[in-house]
């Protein structure tokens, strides 16, 4: 069974994300568009104006973050050793000491 070249492109547009992925050239409305926004709502944290926040659970020993171009870290729920990348997004280096998971809340801005 064949799938229809334009429901292809919204389930692509729909595992990628927005942000990015809405270059690709597939508005979504209706229930598409629903679920768009809920799963930003869960997997990229909140986003207001120019603030946004993703949470994040590291279970490994090491761990980092890397934000993309133009954004600035404002707070980290845990400590993290930031560093800046050869192209200038910001690294964010967590050690987990721990023998569990560590919550991480990272609150970033759009650089001036």
């Amino acid at each position: 069974m064949a799938i229809d070249p334009n429901e292809r492109l919204e389930r692509w547009r729909l595992l990628l994300g927005g942000h990015d992925a809405d270059g690709i050239g597939c508005p979504l409305t209706g229930r598409s568009l629903a679920m768009d926004r809920a799963m930003a709502a869960l997997y990229d944290g909140y986003r207001v104006d120019h603030l946004v926040g993703w949470y994040r659970t590291f279970g490994r020993p090491r761990n980092a973050v890397v934000l993309p171009a133009g954004w600035t870290v404002t707070a980290s729920s845990t400590p993290a050793v930031i560093t800046q990348e050869s192209d200038g997004r910001q690294r964010l280096y967590f050690e987990n000491n721990r023998n569990d998971e560590i919550q991480v809340l990272i609150r970033a801005r759009k650089a001036s």
